[in-house]
């Protein structure tokens, strides 16, 4: 940094006194002509030293740009890669500068020019437009040639300008802002393009290695644009196999949840598309999947309770419901009405049991009624004695014969029911004997109890012996 350093002038008149061997100096205050005069000089010196604080920077700059070497700049670049890395091995580090060191060097040189430009500072900080330091803002229009020639750190650049364009120009030879490209020549950097800030007018350097270079540049923004399309189409097929992992992920813990009976899924989620929105559109999906995920989460949580709720009382206890719920669907449903059938059976055997003695006398062909010669026989014993009796009412004995006799029918496609059958035939006296008696000409009980109760059993019971 250079100091810059400001003399301050300061006016003083002093009158001297002469008293008893004494001698006084006094001091008169600066007048404002004096302090106008002073903080001119000051003001002066100051523009004078910054001029040249300026003049020194700027060139500086320019011996910078001279006397830079691109191939010790790729050396340098070289050298901070050869370095040994902390956690590198040292097999892997020396294999590494065997095995890559000319290639390296190679990207490096094709790959470093934008870089070297920066620091060289010849682009202002929107690194396209060209540093005032490295031109001159005044232009010459060279009316015959049709160029606007600017004067620059690599000579006069004529930029081609047709006349009829420039007489409708106001200002054409203030040259405000350029744009410029580069490319490296004999080991230093130099003009590959130099053109007007919105690019209407552009001086191409004619020279065979800058046609050279401007081919590969082509190249290079082709590769440029190519690998910009390749990593937004890897963008987006990233977002998506995201998304696609969460989805999957979220629908394998579904169907692991030993209480998704039903196994409940994600049907779909949104994928991500198009060029714009994307991280929200995929922060967007994301959520609606866990959404999702919750949902048939407290979906599963609430049909086992339905289910606890609903069957519960048929197991023993929730450790044993739970056992069985979580063994799947069939199973459980399968246990569910083996136990309902278990619950019914006991049911049912109580009350056959309840009504023993009944079924033990109960006729199963026919209803209980009073007989012709029942009736006549009360009829001359009341004439002989002059009392009457009145007829029996067997209505609730055949309520009970018709609920028996339903509860059996119930059963019929139980998995109990030849219990029933079985209970039935050995308790009822009249059944039973029969099926001592002709049980054989059937195939099992449960053909014998049928066709016992059916109004053609004395034929059914033929035709069974004949076949017989």
């Amino acid at each position: 940094m250079r100091k810059i350093f400001l003399t301050f002038i300061v006016f003083a008149f002093a009158n001297t006194v002469f008293s008893q061997n004494k001698q006084t100096t006094v001091i008169r205050p600066e007048t404002n002509i004096e302090k106008t005069v002073r903080e001119a000089n000051n003001t002066v010196g100051f523009i004078n030293a910054l001029g040249k604080w300026a003049q020194q920077v700027k060139a500086d700059r320019l011996n910078k740009v001279k006397n830079s070497k691109y191939s010790v700049f790729v050396e340098q670049k070289l050298e901070t890669w050869k370095k040994k890395g902390t956690f590198e091995k040292t097999a892997d580090w020396q294999k590494r500068l065997n095995d890559s060191t000319t290639i390296k060097k190679a990207e490096i040189y094709e790959s470093a020019l934008d870089e070297f430009v920066q620091v060289l500072e010849v682009l202002n900080n929107d690194n396209t437009s060209l540093n005032g330091f490295f031109y001159n803002s005044k232009g010459q229009y060279d009316s015959d040639k049709e160029v606007l020639v600017v004067n620059t750190f690599w000579g006069n650049i004529p930029i081609p300008i047709p006349l009829d364009k420039a007489k409708n120009w106001q200002n054409i030879q203030n040259v405000n802002a350029l744009k410029a490209h580069f490319f490296i020549q004999n080991d230093q950097l130099a003009l590959l393009s130099l053109s007007t800030y919105d690019e209407t007018y552009t001086w191409e350097n004619p020279s065979q290695l800058a046609q050279i270079a401007r081919k590969k540049m082509l190249e290079l923004e082709q590769k440029k644009k190519l690998e910009l399309e390749r990593m937004d189409s890897l963008e987006l097929a990233t977002y998506n196999q995201k998304l696609d992992s969460i989805f999957n992920n979220c629908n394998t813990k579904l169907l692991q949840n030993p209480y998704n009976l039903s196994k409940k899924l994600i049907i779909d989620y949104q994928k991500v598309t198009g060029k714009n929105d994307r991280k929200y559109n995929y922060d967007k999906s994301v959520s609606s999947i866990k959404y999702s995920y919750e949902r048939i989460t407290d979906d599963i949580i609430q049909e086992y309770e339905n289910e606890y709720s609903k069957n519960g009382n048929l197991f023993e206890s929730k450790i044993e419901f739970d056992t069985f719920y979580k063994k799947g669907k069939g199973d459980y449903q399968s246990e569910v009405e083996r136990k309902k059938s278990e619950v019914e059976r006991k049911k049912i055997f109580n009350y056959l049991t309840s009504n023993f003695q009944f079924i033990e006398s109960m006729d199963f062909q026919k209803e209980k009624k009073e007989s012709v010669a029942s009736t006549m026989g009360k009829v001359f014993l009341g004439i002989a004695t002059n009392t009457f009796t009145t007829n029996m009412d067997y209505t609730s004995v055949n309520e009970i014969r018709k609920n028996i006799l339903s509860v059996i029918s119930d059963s019929q496609n139980k998995t109990y029911y030849p219990q029933v059958i079985d209970f039935v035939i050995a308790t009822n006296k009249a059944l039973n004997k029969e099926w001592n008696k002709n049980g054989q000409y059937f195939k099992n009980k449960e053909e014998f109890y049928n066709a016992y109760l059916s109004e053609d059993y004395k034929n059914i019971l033929k035709r069974e012996k004949k076949q017989r």
